[in-house]
Protein backbone atom coordinates (compact mmCIF):
# COMPACT_ATOMS: atom_id res chain seq x y z
CA UNK A 1 0.00 0.00 0.00
CA UNK A 2 1.48 3.24 -1.10
CA UNK A 3 0.12 6.06 1.16
CA UNK A 4 -0.62 9.53 -1.14
CA UNK A 5 -0.06 12.84 0.00
CA UNK A 6 -4.24 13.49 -0.84
CA UNK A 7 -4.93 10.36 1.51
CA UNK A 8 -2.61 12.50 4.14
CA UNK A 9 -4.61 15.48 3.59
CA UNK A 10 -7.94 13.86 3.53
CA UNK A 11 -7.47 12.43 6.90
CA UNK A 12 -6.54 16.12 8.34
CA UNK A 13 -9.40 17.15 6.94
CA UNK A 14 -12.00 14.57 8.63
CA UNK A 15 -9.59 14.91 11.95
CA UNK A 16 -10.19 18.69 11.41
CA UNK A 17 -13.72 18.66 10.40
CA UNK A 18 -14.74 16.50 13.62
CA UNK A 19 -12.46 18.90 16.62
CA UNK A 20 -9.18 17.70 15.91
CA UNK A 21 -6.75 20.18 16.32
CA UNK A 22 -3.28 20.06 15.38
CA UNK A 23 -0.31 22.28 15.97
CA UNK A 24 0.63 24.63 12.66
CA UNK A 25 4.17 23.43 13.40
CA UNK A 26 4.05 20.17 12.17
CA UNK A 27 3.06 18.49 9.12
CA UNK A 28 2.73 14.85 7.82
CA UNK A 29 4.62 12.97 5.68
CA UNK A 30 4.99 9.51 4.31
CA UNK A 31 8.37 7.51 3.64
CA UNK A 32 8.42 3.14 3.26
CA UNK A 33 8.65 1.42 6.35
CA UNK A 34 8.52 4.60 8.04
CA UNK A 35 4.69 4.97 7.80
CA UNK A 36 2.78 8.03 8.05
CA UNK A 37 5.07 10.38 10.51
CA UNK A 38 5.16 14.07 11.45
CA UNK A 39 7.63 16.94 11.08
CA UNK A 40 8.20 19.91 12.60
CA UNK A 41 8.34 23.25 10.23
CA UNK A 42 10.24 24.77 12.24
CA UNK A 43 12.49 25.05 15.11
CA UNK A 44 10.93 25.13 18.45
CA UNK A 45 9.93 23.61 21.80
CA UNK A 46 6.14 23.75 21.99
CA UNK A 47 4.23 25.22 25.26
CA UNK A 48 1.34 23.20 24.70
CA UNK A 49 0.26 20.18 23.65
CA UNK A 50 0.98 19.64 19.66
CA UNK A 51 -2.42 17.27 18.83
CA UNK A 52 -5.79 16.90 20.55
CA UNK A 53 -8.16 14.42 19.56
CA UNK A 54 -11.72 14.56 21.24
CA UNK A 55 -13.53 11.93 23.07
CA UNK A 56 -15.84 11.49 20.72
CA UNK A 57 -13.01 9.77 17.82
CA UNK A 58 -11.50 7.82 20.28
CA UNK A 59 -12.50 3.79 19.39
CA UNK A 60 -13.00 2.05 22.76
CA UNK A 61 -14.73 -1.08 24.29
CA UNK A 62 -17.27 1.12 25.13
CA UNK A 63 -18.05 1.31 21.14
CA UNK A 64 -17.76 -2.56 20.77
CA UNK A 65 -19.73 -2.77 23.63
CA UNK A 66 -22.87 -0.54 21.80
CA UNK A 67 -22.52 -2.51 18.63
CA UNK A 68 -22.10 -6.28 19.52
CA UNK A 69 -23.55 -6.10 23.63
CA UNK A 70 -22.03 -6.39 26.93
CA UNK A 71 -21.04 -9.92 26.93
CA UNK A 72 -18.35 -9.83 24.12
CA UNK A 73 -17.34 -6.40 24.53
CA UNK A 74 -15.91 -6.81 27.95
CA UNK A 75 -15.20 -11.07 27.98
CA UNK A 76 -12.94 -11.45 31.28
CA UNK A 77 -10.86 -13.67 29.25
CA UNK A 78 -10.07 -10.98 26.21
CA UNK A 79 -10.69 -7.76 27.48
CA UNK A 80 -10.10 -6.11 23.83
CA UNK A 81 -11.67 -9.19 21.98
CA UNK A 82 -14.70 -7.26 21.06
CA UNK A 83 -12.37 -4.36 20.43
CA UNK A 84 -10.28 -6.02 18.02
CA UNK A 85 -13.41 -7.57 16.07
CA UNK A 86 -15.14 -3.96 15.63
CA UNK A 87 -12.03 -3.29 14.16
CA UNK A 88 -11.72 -5.75 11.81
CA UNK A 89 -15.07 -5.22 11.00
CA UNK A 90 -14.34 -1.20 10.04
CA UNK A 91 -12.04 -2.41 7.56
CA UNK A 92 -13.47 -5.51 6.20
CA UNK A 93 -16.95 -4.57 5.95
CA UNK A 94 -18.90 -2.56 4.36
CA UNK A 95 -21.64 -1.19 6.81
CA UNK A 96 -21.34 -1.04 10.96
CA UNK A 97 -23.93 0.93 12.50
CA UNK A 98 -23.77 2.93 15.90
CA UNK A 99 -26.45 4.92 16.75
CA UNK A 100 -27.40 5.77 13.12
CA UNK A 101 -23.71 6.16 12.04
CA UNK A 102 -21.99 3.84 9.60
CA UNK A 103 -18.29 3.55 11.22
CA UNK A 104 -16.70 2.10 8.24
CA UNK A 105 -17.84 5.31 6.42
CA UNK A 106 -16.71 7.81 9.00
CA UNK A 107 -13.43 6.12 9.71
CA UNK A 108 -12.63 5.38 5.92
CA UNK A 109 -10.11 8.31 5.60
CA UNK A 110 -8.14 7.53 9.14
CA UNK A 111 -8.25 3.15 8.22
CA UNK A 112 -7.43 4.03 4.66
CA UNK A 113 -4.00 5.17 5.85
CA UNK A 114 -3.24 2.31 8.21
CA UNK A 115 -0.41 -0.15 6.69
CA UNK A 116 -1.89 -3.85 6.01
CA UNK A 117 0.25 -7.76 5.82
CA UNK A 118 3.67 -7.20 5.86
CA UNK A 119 3.19 -3.34 6.08
CA UNK A 120 2.58 -3.41 9.16
CA UNK A 121 6.51 -5.26 9.87
CA UNK A 122 5.05 -7.53 12.22
CA UNK A 123 6.70 -11.00 11.70
CA UNK A 124 3.72 -12.99 11.55
CA UNK A 125 3.49 -11.90 7.68
CA UNK A 126 7.42 -12.71 7.36
CA UNK A 127 7.69 -15.34 4.84
CA UNK A 128 9.89 -19.12 5.84
CA UNK A 129 13.10 -17.91 4.45
CA UNK A 130 12.68 -14.45 6.49
CA UNK A 131 11.95 -16.46 9.40
CA UNK A 132 15.39 -18.51 9.17
CA UNK A 133 16.96 -15.16 10.08
CA UNK A 134 15.28 -15.07 13.77
CA UNK A 135 16.65 -19.08 14.28
CA UNK A 136 18.13 -19.27 17.94
CA UNK A 137 16.23 -16.25 19.04
CA UNK A 138 13.61 -15.99 21.52
CA UNK A 139 11.16 -14.27 19.33
CA UNK A 140 11.85 -17.54 16.22
CA UNK A 141 11.22 -20.17 19.31
CA UNK A 142 7.94 -18.68 20.52
CA UNK A 143 6.29 -17.70 17.34
CA UNK A 144 4.77 -21.19 16.67
CA UNK A 145 3.12 -20.92 19.90
CA UNK A 146 2.02 -17.02 19.77
CA UNK A 147 0.15 -17.74 16.67
CA UNK A 148 -1.65 -20.65 18.02
CA UNK A 149 -2.39 -18.74 21.31
CA UNK A 150 -3.40 -15.96 18.94
CA UNK A 151 -5.87 -18.43 16.79
CA UNK A 152 -7.60 -19.66 19.97
CA UNK A 153 -8.38 -16.23 20.99
CA UNK A 154 -9.95 -15.48 17.77
CA UNK A 155 -11.85 -19.01 17.45
CA UNK A 156 -12.91 -18.10 20.88
CA UNK A 157 -13.58 -14.60 20.42
CA UNK A 158 -15.84 -15.12 16.77
CA UNK A 159 -17.43 -18.22 18.34
CA UNK A 160 -19.15 -15.73 21.03
CA UNK A 161 -20.35 -13.40 18.35
CA UNK A 162 -24.21 -12.72 19.00
CA UNK A 163 -26.65 -14.86 16.85
CA UNK A 164 -27.27 -11.97 14.37
CA UNK A 165 -23.47 -11.51 13.52
CA UNK A 166 -23.20 -14.98 12.59
CA UNK A 167 -25.15 -15.21 9.40
CA UNK A 168 -23.16 -13.62 7.26
CA UNK A 169 -22.50 -15.95 4.38
CA UNK A 170 -18.53 -16.83 5.07
CA UNK A 171 -18.60 -17.08 8.78
CA UNK A 172 -19.03 -21.05 9.14
CA UNK A 173 -15.84 -21.11 6.31
CA UNK A 174 -13.87 -18.90 8.52
CA UNK A 175 -14.14 -20.87 11.48
CA UNK A 176 -12.72 -23.84 9.38
CA UNK A 177 -9.32 -22.20 9.57
CA UNK A 178 -8.55 -23.33 12.89
CA UNK A 179 -8.36 -26.46 12.30
CA UNK A 180 -6.45 -26.18 8.39
CA UNK A 181 -3.82 -23.58 9.60
CA UNK A 182 -1.60 -26.59 10.61
CA UNK A 183 -1.54 -28.37 7.53
CA UNK A 184 -1.03 -25.06 5.56
CA UNK A 185 2.74 -24.32 3.97
CA UNK A 186 4.01 -21.14 5.04
CA UNK A 187 3.16 -19.64 1.26
CA UNK A 188 -0.23 -20.78 1.38
CA UNK A 189 -0.54 -19.20 5.20
CA UNK A 190 0.40 -16.04 4.03
CA UNK A 191 -1.96 -16.23 1.09
CA UNK A 192 -4.77 -16.90 3.45
CA UNK A 193 -3.24 -13.64 5.74
CA UNK A 194 -2.64 -11.55 2.82
CA UNK A 195 -6.03 -11.80 0.92
CA UNK A 196 -9.08 -11.06 3.57
CA UNK A 197 -12.76 -11.12 2.29
CA UNK A 198 -14.33 -11.19 5.37
CA UNK A 199 -14.06 -9.88 8.72
CA UNK A 200 -14.81 -12.61 10.63
CA UNK A 201 -11.66 -14.36 9.26
CA UNK A 202 -8.70 -15.06 10.93
CA UNK A 203 -7.11 -12.91 8.88
CA UNK A 204 -9.36 -10.06 9.88
CA UNK A 205 -8.49 -10.71 13.09
CA UNK A 206 -4.81 -10.91 12.73
CA UNK A 207 -4.23 -7.50 11.01
CA UNK A 208 -6.94 -6.02 13.81
CA UNK A 209 -4.13 -7.30 16.12
CA UNK A 210 -1.43 -6.00 14.90
CA UNK A 211 -2.90 -2.12 14.83
CA UNK A 212 -3.54 -2.84 18.30
CA UNK A 213 -0.83 -4.09 19.60
CA UNK A 214 1.33 -0.74 17.83
CA UNK A 215 -1.53 2.02 18.40
CA UNK A 216 -3.23 1.09 21.46
CA UNK A 217 -3.30 3.33 24.35
CA UNK A 218 -4.53 2.80 28.29
CA UNK A 219 -8.28 3.35 27.92
CA UNK A 220 -8.12 4.50 31.59
CA UNK A 221 -5.85 7.54 30.59
CA UNK A 222 -9.64 9.04 29.53
CA UNK A 223 -11.81 6.59 31.91
CA UNK A 224 -10.90 5.84 35.48
CA UNK A 225 -13.24 3.37 35.99
CA UNK A 226 -11.81 0.91 32.65
CA UNK A 227 -10.16 -1.90 33.66
CA UNK A 228 -6.39 -3.07 33.23
CA UNK A 229 -5.46 -3.95 30.21
CA UNK A 230 -8.67 -2.00 28.31
CA UNK A 231 -7.05 -0.37 25.27
CA UNK A 232 -8.39 2.61 23.00
CA UNK A 233 -7.33 3.90 19.54
CA UNK A 234 -6.97 7.38 18.82
CA UNK A 235 -6.88 8.57 15.31
CA UNK A 236 -4.02 10.74 14.26
CA UNK A 237 -1.81 10.36 17.59
CA UNK A 238 -1.14 7.07 16.63
CA UNK A 239 0.60 8.05 13.81
CA UNK A 240 3.68 9.35 15.39
CA UNK A 241 6.60 7.32 15.83
CA UNK A 242 8.45 5.82 18.71
CA UNK A 243 11.51 8.02 20.35
CA UNK A 244 12.48 5.97 23.68
CA UNK A 245 14.08 9.31 25.07
CA UNK A 246 11.38 11.75 23.98
CA UNK A 247 9.81 13.39 26.76
CA UNK A 248 6.06 13.03 25.94
CA UNK A 249 3.03 13.89 28.32
CA UNK A 250 -0.51 12.28 27.07
CA UNK A 251 -3.44 14.04 28.87
CA UNK A 252 -7.34 13.82 29.07
CA UNK A 253 -8.61 17.69 29.21
CA UNK A 254 -12.12 17.27 29.90
CA UNK A 255 -14.27 20.07 28.36
CA UNK A 256 -17.89 21.34 28.71
CA UNK A 257 -19.47 19.17 26.07
CA UNK A 258 -16.33 16.53 25.00
CA UNK A 259 -12.86 15.81 26.70
CA UNK A 260 -9.94 15.91 24.71
CA UNK A 261 -6.86 13.14 24.32
CA UNK A 262 -4.02 15.75 24.26
CA UNK A 263 -0.26 14.46 23.45
CA UNK A 264 2.43 16.73 24.48
CA UNK A 265 6.21 16.41 23.16
CA UNK A 266 8.34 18.76 25.43
CA UNK A 267 11.56 18.44 23.49
CA UNK A 268 13.34 20.96 21.36
CA UNK A 269 12.64 20.11 18.28
CA UNK A 270 14.56 21.43 15.39
CA UNK A 271 13.28 22.26 11.79
CA UNK A 272 13.00 19.30 9.81
CA UNK A 273 13.24 16.83 12.75
CA UNK A 274 10.93 13.72 13.40
CA UNK A 275 7.84 14.71 16.11
CA UNK A 276 8.07 11.72 18.18
CA UNK A 277 5.45 9.62 20.52
CA UNK A 278 7.51 7.59 23.67
CA UNK A 279 5.84 4.28 23.49
CA UNK A 280 7.62 3.78 27.23
CA UNK A 281 11.15 1.65 27.56
CA UNK A 282 10.98 -1.13 25.35
CA UNK A 283 13.33 -3.39 24.11
CA UNK A 284 13.75 -4.72 20.05
CA UNK A 285 12.12 -7.78 21.14
CA UNK A 286 8.79 -6.00 22.23
CA UNK A 287 9.25 -3.53 19.40
CA UNK A 288 9.35 -6.33 16.87
CA UNK A 289 6.49 -8.40 18.14
CA UNK A 290 4.20 -5.60 18.86
CA UNK A 291 5.19 -2.71 16.76
CA UNK A 292 6.96 -4.42 13.88
CA UNK A 293 10.45 -2.10 13.92
CA UNK A 294 13.59 -2.09 16.12
CA UNK A 295 16.29 0.23 17.15
CA UNK A 296 19.61 0.15 16.96
CA UNK A 297 22.02 0.47 19.89
CA UNK A 298 18.70 0.14 21.39
CA UNK A 299 19.07 1.01 25.34
CA UNK A 300 16.47 -0.43 26.41
CA UNK A 301 17.21 -3.73 24.81
CA UNK A 302 16.30 -7.05 26.93
CA UNK A 303 16.46 -10.69 26.56
CA UNK A 304 14.02 -12.71 27.78
CA UNK A 305 15.23 -15.97 30.07
CA UNK A 306 12.41 -18.62 30.79
CA UNK A 307 13.57 -20.99 33.30
CA UNK A 308 11.23 -23.86 34.12
CA UNK A 309 11.92 -25.97 36.66
CA UNK A 310 9.60 -28.30 38.42
CA UNK A 311 6.21 -26.34 39.69
CA UNK A 312 6.93 -27.96 43.15
CA UNK A 313 10.10 -26.18 43.32
CA UNK A 314 9.01 -22.72 42.38
CA UNK A 315 6.34 -22.90 45.52
CA UNK A 316 9.55 -23.86 47.20
CA UNK A 317 11.24 -20.87 46.18
CA UNK A 318 8.20 -18.63 47.17
CA UNK A 319 8.11 -20.22 50.62
CA UNK A 320 11.71 -18.99 50.67
CA UNK A 321 10.72 -15.64 49.80
CA UNK A 322 11.99 -15.62 46.71
CA UNK A 323 9.90 -12.84 44.35
CA UNK A 324 8.09 -14.44 41.24
CA UNK A 325 8.12 -11.74 38.87
CA UNK A 326 4.57 -10.53 36.72
CA UNK A 327 5.19 -9.33 33.37
CA UNK A 328 4.13 -5.69 34.65
CA UNK A 329 7.02 -5.90 36.73
CA UNK A 330 8.97 -5.11 33.16
CA UNK A 331 7.40 -3.44 31.19
CA UNK A 332 3.38 -1.56 31.08
CA UNK A 333 1.47 -2.83 28.24
CA UNK A 334 -1.56 -0.85 26.87
CA UNK A 335 -3.25 -4.23 26.44
CA UNK A 336 -3.89 -7.46 28.64
CA UNK A 337 -0.93 -10.40 27.98
CA UNK A 338 -1.26 -13.76 28.05
CA UNK A 339 1.56 -14.40 30.38
CA UNK A 340 0.64 -16.10 34.06
CA UNK A 341 2.62 -14.69 36.85
CA UNK A 342 3.66 -14.46 40.33
CA UNK A 343 0.27 -15.05 42.18
CA UNK A 344 -1.68 -16.17 38.95
CA UNK A 345 0.35 -19.12 38.76
CA UNK A 346 -1.39 -22.36 38.76
CA UNK A 347 -0.08 -26.10 38.08
CA UNK A 348 -2.55 -26.03 35.16
CA UNK A 349 -1.25 -22.87 33.62
CA UNK A 350 2.62 -22.86 34.63
CA UNK A 351 4.82 -23.10 32.06
CA UNK A 352 8.07 -21.39 33.57
CA UNK A 353 9.30 -18.15 35.19
CA UNK A 354 9.79 -15.58 32.77
CA UNK A 355 12.91 -13.32 33.77
CA UNK A 356 13.88 -10.25 31.56
CA UNK A 357 17.46 -8.83 31.34
CA UNK A 358 18.51 -5.91 30.08
CA UNK A 359 21.23 -3.18 30.50
CA UNK A 360 19.76 -1.44 33.61
CA UNK A 361 19.34 -4.70 34.69
CA UNK A 362 21.84 -7.64 33.83
CA UNK A 363 21.26 -9.71 37.07
CA UNK A 364 17.98 -9.47 38.87
CA UNK A 365 18.27 -10.20 42.35
CA UNK A 366 15.01 -12.11 41.71
CA UNK A 367 16.54 -14.36 39.23
CA UNK A 368 19.97 -15.22 41.03
CA UNK A 369 17.80 -16.21 44.32
CA UNK A 370 15.69 -18.56 42.16
CA UNK A 371 18.75 -20.25 40.90
CA UNK A 372 19.79 -19.93 44.47
CA UNK A 373 16.76 -21.87 45.57
CA UNK A 374 16.87 -24.64 42.83
CA UNK A 375 20.69 -25.70 44.37
CA UNK A 376 19.30 -25.61 47.87
CA UNK A 377 20.03 -28.38 49.68
CA UNK A 378 18.22 -29.98 53.20
CA UNK A 379 21.20 -28.68 55.48
CA UNK A 380 20.90 -25.22 54.73
CA UNK A 381 18.49 -22.95 56.00
CA UNK A 382 17.91 -19.42 54.11
CA UNK A 383 20.29 -18.10 51.51
CA UNK A 384 24.10 -19.55 51.60
CA UNK A 385 27.28 -17.80 50.25
CA UNK A 386 27.64 -21.60 48.34
CA UNK A 387 24.16 -21.43 46.93
CA UNK A 388 25.00 -17.63 45.52
CA UNK A 389 28.11 -18.95 43.60
CA UNK A 390 26.44 -22.13 42.56
CA UNK A 391 23.81 -20.25 40.92
CA UNK A 392 26.21 -17.47 39.26
CA UNK A 393 27.77 -20.59 37.74
CA UNK A 394 24.48 -22.62 36.71
CA UNK A 395 23.09 -18.88 35.55
CA UNK A 396 26.45 -18.54 33.77
CA UNK A 397 26.37 -21.91 31.87
CA UNK A 398 22.49 -20.91 30.93
CA UNK A 399 23.27 -17.97 29.15
CA UNK A 400 26.42 -19.03 27.27
CA UNK A 401 24.30 -21.54 25.53
CA UNK A 402 22.25 -19.17 24.72
CA UNK A 403 24.71 -16.85 23.47
CA UNK A 404 26.58 -19.47 21.38
CA UNK A 405 23.79 -20.31 19.56
CA UNK A 406 23.00 -16.65 18.51
CA UNK A 407 26.42 -16.40 17.44
CA UNK A 408 26.14 -19.10 15.14
CA UNK A 409 25.99 -18.50 11.39
CA UNK A 410 23.31 -19.56 9.39
CA UNK A 411 24.05 -20.68 5.85
CA UNK A 412 20.94 -18.44 4.43
CA UNK A 413 21.03 -16.52 1.08
CA UNK A 414 19.52 -13.16 1.80
CA UNK A 415 19.86 -12.05 -2.54
CA UNK A 416 15.74 -12.69 -2.28
CA UNK A 417 14.86 -11.33 0.98
CA UNK A 418 13.97 -7.81 1.68
CA UNK A 419 16.86 -5.98 2.85
CA UNK A 420 15.09 -3.82 5.36
CA UNK A 421 13.74 -7.50 6.96
CA UNK A 422 17.33 -8.60 6.63
CA UNK A 423 18.30 -5.35 8.76
CA UNK A 424 15.97 -5.57 11.20
CA UNK A 425 16.61 -9.09 11.81
CA UNK A 426 20.23 -8.56 12.20
CA UNK A 427 19.68 -5.46 14.82
CA UNK A 428 17.62 -7.69 17.16
CA UNK A 429 19.75 -10.62 17.08
CA UNK A 430 23.00 -8.28 17.72
CA UNK A 431 20.97 -6.48 20.75
CA UNK A 432 20.06 -10.08 22.41
CA UNK A 433 24.02 -10.95 21.93
CA UNK A 434 24.89 -7.62 23.34
CA UNK A 435 23.07 -8.05 26.70
CA UNK A 436 24.01 -11.50 27.46
CA UNK A 437 27.69 -10.52 26.57
CA UNK A 438 26.99 -7.43 29.08
CA UNK A 439 25.00 -10.49 31.34
CA UNK A 440 27.99 -13.12 31.53
CA UNK A 441 30.79 -9.97 32.08
CA UNK A 442 28.76 -9.05 34.94
CA UNK A 443 28.31 -12.60 36.39
CA UNK A 444 32.36 -13.05 36.31
CA UNK A 445 32.91 -10.15 37.79
CA UNK A 446 30.37 -10.88 40.56
CA UNK A 447 31.73 -14.31 41.16
CA UNK A 448 35.26 -12.76 41.44
CA UNK A 449 33.97 -10.03 44.07
CA UNK A 450 32.50 -12.77 46.09
CA UNK A 451 35.53 -14.83 45.96
CA UNK A 452 37.63 -11.66 47.10
CA UNK A 453 35.47 -11.03 49.80
CA UNK A 454 35.08 -14.55 51.18
CA UNK A 455 38.58 -15.65 50.63
CA UNK A 456 38.80 -17.91 53.82
CA UNK A 457 35.60 -19.41 53.55
CA UNK A 458 36.24 -21.29 49.78
CA UNK A 459 38.59 -23.91 49.61
CA UNK A 460 40.03 -25.13 46.44
CA UNK A 461 42.26 -28.61 45.83
CA UNK A 462 44.72 -26.69 44.78
CA UNK A 463 44.81 -24.24 47.73
CA UNK A 464 44.26 -27.67 50.45
CA UNK A 465 47.93 -29.46 48.22
CA UNK A 466 49.89 -26.20 49.11
CA UNK A 467 48.98 -25.71 53.07
CA UNK A 468 47.60 -29.29 54.07
CA UNK A 469 51.01 -31.50 54.61
CA UNK A 470 48.47 -33.96 55.10
CA UNK A 471 46.66 -34.21 52.53
CA UNK A 472 50.32 -33.65 50.49
CA UNK A 473 51.53 -37.03 52.31
CA UNK A 474 48.16 -38.80 51.36
CA UNK A 475 48.19 -38.24 47.63
CA UNK A 476 51.79 -38.85 47.37
CA UNK A 477 50.98 -42.40 47.97
CA UNK A 478 49.66 -42.50 44.55
CA UNK A 479 52.96 -41.10 43.17
CA UNK A 480 51.29 -37.89 43.05
CA UNK A 481 54.16 -35.00 44.10
CA UNK A 482 52.52 -31.82 42.53
CA UNK A 483 49.13 -30.17 41.52
CA UNK A 484 50.02 -30.28 38.17
CA UNK A 485 50.54 -34.25 38.66
CA UNK A 486 47.19 -34.21 40.86
CA UNK A 487 45.44 -32.14 37.74
CA UNK A 488 46.86 -34.87 35.30
CA UNK A 489 45.41 -37.57 37.43
CA UNK A 490 42.08 -35.97 37.45
CA UNK A 491 38.99 -38.13 36.09
CA UNK A 492 35.09 -37.26 36.08
CA UNK A 493 34.39 -37.59 39.66
CA UNK A 494 37.90 -37.43 40.73
CA UNK A 495 37.85 -33.99 42.13
CA UNK A 496 35.22 -34.60 44.74
CA UNK A 497 37.32 -37.82 45.22
CA UNK A 498 40.18 -36.05 46.17
CA UNK A 499 38.21 -33.83 48.22
CA UNK A 500 36.12 -36.81 50.07
CA UNK A 501 39.52 -38.06 50.91
CA UNK A 502 40.57 -34.79 52.20
CA UNK A 503 37.82 -34.57 54.30
CA UNK A 504 38.49 -38.09 55.72
CA UNK A 505 42.15 -37.21 56.53
CA UNK A 506 41.05 -34.39 58.71
CA UNK A 507 37.54 -35.62 60.35
CA UNK A 508 39.31 -39.56 61.11
CA UNK A 509 42.79 -38.73 61.98
CA UNK A 510 43.49 -37.04 65.12
CA UNK A 511 45.39 -34.33 65.17
CA UNK A 512 48.76 -34.25 66.71
CA UNK A 513 49.16 -30.59 67.03
CA UNK A 514 52.27 -30.12 65.01
CA UNK A 515 50.26 -29.44 61.75
CA UNK A 516 50.95 -25.76 59.77
CA UNK A 517 47.10 -26.38 58.57
CA UNK A 518 43.90 -27.27 60.28
CA UNK A 519 41.12 -27.98 58.39
CA UNK A 520 38.36 -25.38 58.98
CA UNK A 521 36.03 -26.96 62.10
CA UNK A 522 32.90 -26.81 59.99
CA UNK A 523 34.12 -28.88 57.80
CA UNK A 524 34.81 -31.69 60.76
CA UNK A 525 31.42 -30.41 62.57
CA UNK A 526 29.45 -30.81 58.79
CA UNK A 527 31.29 -34.92 59.07
CA UNK A 528 30.19 -35.22 62.61
CA UNK A 529 26.56 -34.98 62.27
CA UNK A 530 26.26 -36.29 58.95
CA UNK A 531 27.93 -39.96 60.26
CA UNK A 532 25.30 -39.05 63.32
CA UNK A 533 22.09 -39.13 61.37
CA UNK A 534 23.84 -41.70 58.55
CA UNK A 535 21.10 -43.80 57.45
CA UNK A 536 22.15 -46.69 55.24
CA UNK A 537 21.20 -46.45 51.52
CA UNK A 538 23.26 -48.40 48.48
CA UNK A 539 26.60 -48.74 49.69
CA UNK A 540 28.09 -49.65 46.56
CA UNK A 541 31.48 -49.39 46.99
CA UNK A 542 32.99 -46.04 44.43
CA UNK A 543 35.46 -47.03 42.43
CA UNK A 544 38.47 -44.76 43.91
CA UNK A 545 37.97 -46.32 47.40
CA UNK A 546 39.30 -49.07 46.43
CA UNK A 547 42.79 -47.43 45.52
CA UNK A 548 42.41 -45.23 48.77
CA UNK A 549 42.32 -48.70 51.01
CA UNK A 550 44.87 -50.07 48.76
CA UNK A 551 47.28 -47.13 49.22
CA UNK A 552 46.07 -46.59 53.18
CA UNK A 553 46.36 -49.87 54.53
CA UNK A 554 49.44 -49.01 56.18
CA UNK A 555 48.19 -45.37 57.28
CA UNK A 556 46.53 -44.06 59.87
CA UNK A 557 43.23 -43.24 58.02
CA UNK A 558 43.50 -47.08 56.77
CA UNK A 559 41.49 -48.55 59.16
CA UNK A 560 38.60 -45.75 58.93
CA UNK A 561 38.52 -46.26 54.96
CA UNK A 562 34.81 -47.79 55.48
CA UNK A 563 32.47 -47.62 52.57
CA UNK A 564 30.17 -45.72 55.01
CA UNK A 565 32.54 -43.27 56.65
CA UNK A 566 33.99 -42.71 52.53
CA UNK A 567 30.07 -42.04 51.47
CA UNK A 568 29.81 -39.98 54.11
CA UNK A 569 32.73 -38.06 53.18
CA UNK A 570 31.50 -37.49 49.61
CA UNK A 571 28.47 -35.66 50.71
CA UNK A 572 29.83 -33.64 53.00
CA UNK A 573 31.52 -32.24 49.78
CA UNK A 574 28.72 -32.21 47.47
CA UNK A 575 26.34 -30.87 49.84
CA UNK A 576 29.11 -27.37 50.86
CA UNK A 577 30.88 -27.29 46.83
CA UNK A 578 30.05 -26.19 43.54
CA UNK A 579 31.81 -26.22 40.23
CA UNK A 580 33.40 -23.50 38.79
CA UNK A 581 33.87 -22.40 35.34
CA UNK A 582 34.97 -24.33 32.60
CA UNK A 583 37.57 -26.88 33.84
CA UNK A 584 34.78 -27.73 36.14
CA UNK A 585 36.77 -27.07 39.58
CA UNK A 586 35.33 -27.87 42.91
CA UNK A 587 35.15 -25.77 45.54
CA UNK A 588 34.69 -26.27 48.55
CA UNK A 589 32.66 -23.34 50.33
CA UNK A 590 31.53 -22.74 54.16
CA UNK A 591 27.95 -23.18 55.03
CA UNK A 592 27.37 -19.46 55.79
CA UNK A 593 24.24 -17.43 55.57
CA UNK A 594 24.16 -14.73 52.80
CA UNK A 595 22.68 -11.63 52.89
CA UNK A 596 22.21 -9.51 50.14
Amino acid sequence: MTVSAQGIQDLLKWAEENGCVHSDKLKFEYQEHRGVFAIATETHKAEKPQLKVPTRLIIHGGVAEKYFGKQLAVSETNLNGGLKLLWAKLKYDDETLVEGVNLNEFYKPYIALLPEGKETGSVFYWNMEELKLLSSTNLGGSLPAKFEWLVDEWFNTVSDLPEKHKKHAQYEQDLKFRDQFKTFTRSQLLDSLNNVTSWTSFGAYLWSTTIFTSRAFPHRIIDPSAKDGQAMFVPLIDLLNHNNSTLINWSYDQAENDGYFTMHNLDQIEAGGEVFNNYGAKGNEELLMGYGFVIENNANDSVALRVKPPFSAVLEAKERGVHIPKIDDYTYHAFATDEPQGDELTEDNYSGVLYFLNHKSLLPEDLIQMFMSLVSNHTEEGFTLRQRLSALQNLRKALEHKHMALKQDYDIDTSSIDPHVVKTAEIYRKGQMEVLKSTLSAIKSTEKTLLAENKSSVLSLKKLFKKDDRFRAGVSLFGINSYEELEDEEEEGDREAFFALWVLLNAEVPLTGEEDYVAPEWVRESYKQLKENYIPDDESVPYRMVQFQQAFKDHPLGKALTVQNYIIAERVVQMNSYTRGSADDVILVDPISFHV
